[in-house]
């Protein structure tokens, strides 16, 4: 027999106890995961400071340092409207699952940032390298700056293996909410305004399912871009060193450096992971937007 209503989308239905059963026990998680970690935490905070306190080109902090603010913005919004546009019957429920808002998106901005700092830290290397490349530099002094820029971009790989490290339960818990989020938060939304017209006639229902939505991809997308951007720049660096190379074929001096700085290069892979279980990058983005759209891998 053909079924003509989803079940699972009157009173207490099972996606919308999904929903918050999966945000409310993995934002937990993050947050007990919180003190388990406070060593490797401090360890990629020192890290950070060390790179920052040792900057050679000084820049402006990028607006990427300050995105809680539009996150948090954007999720005090929503819950007003969601406030405006519904009448909740059990805010024991509803208020614990908005307050789980803030912990996974406080440590998607805590890895955004560190992304940041090293990506920023593999620019100025290679912005370095690339001025090596001039004929007007002398000989000698690019090779000594070029055996610091190697130590440079190890420990700034260093710094985002141990961010990897450290927030990868994190990150994988995270993820899997996200996943999760978005796909039954989408199969309610559409089916009860769009396919039910359980809202019809009000706005606020409407605008604040949109904005759920909205916040999930959010998060999905910066978290994919930041860290895809970190360690694009790190790998960028082998693209100089062949130019550099090109350049000074016959000063033999600096090429002995340039070769075991590309070795060094090649014998590490530069990335960060879930646990090991996937590599968090933009191709994630575009695998898990086609998992979710057309049910494909």
């Amino acid at each position: 027999m053909m079924r003509t209503e989803a079940l699972c989308s009157q009173g207490n239905y099972c996606s919308a106890f999904g929903l918050l059963l999966s945000h409310t026990v993995i934002a937990l998680l993050v947050i007990l995961l919180v003190p388990l970690r406070y060593k490797s935490t401090i360890v990629c905070f020192n890290q950070a400071n060390q790179i920052l306190f040792n900057r050679r080109i000084k820049q402006n902090l990028s607006v990427t340092y300050y995105s809680l603010l539009p996150f948090t913005f954007s999720i005090i919004v929503k819950i007003i409207i969601s406030n405006i546009g519904f009448y909740i019957k059990e805010p024991e429920l509803y208020y614990p699952y908005n307050l789980a808002y803030f912990g996974p998106i406080i440590i998607i901005n805590v890895v955004g940032v560190l992304c940041c700092i090293c990506e920023q830290e593999y620019d100025e290397i290679n912005q370095e390298i690339k001025q090596l490349c001039s004929k007007d530099v002398n000989k000698k002094y690019k090779t000594e700056k070029l055996k610091l820029l190697m130590d440079d971009h190890w420990f700034a790989t260093n710094f985002l293996d141990n961010i990897s490290k450290c927030f990868a339960v994190d990150l994988f818990l995270i993820m899997i909410d996200i996943y999760v989020q978005l796909v039954l938060f989408l199969y309610v939304t559409l089916w009860s305004m769009f396919a039910q017209k359980v809202f019809s006639g009000h706005i606020w229902p409407h605008a604040a399912g949109l904005l759920e939505v909205m916040i999930i991809l959010v998060k999905l997308v910066y978290l994919c871009y930041r860290c895809d951007r970190a360690v694009a720049k790190g790998n960028f660096t082998l693209f100089h060193l062949r130019h550099l190379s090109t350049v000074t074929t016959y000063d033999f001096d600096i090429q002995p450096v340039i070769k075991i700085f590309t070795l060094k290069l090649n014998s590490r892979d530069i990335m960060i992971t879930a646990y090991g279980f996937f590599t968090i990058n933009l191709a994630l983005l575009v695998r898990v937007r086609l998992s979710v759209f057309t049910g494909k891998k």
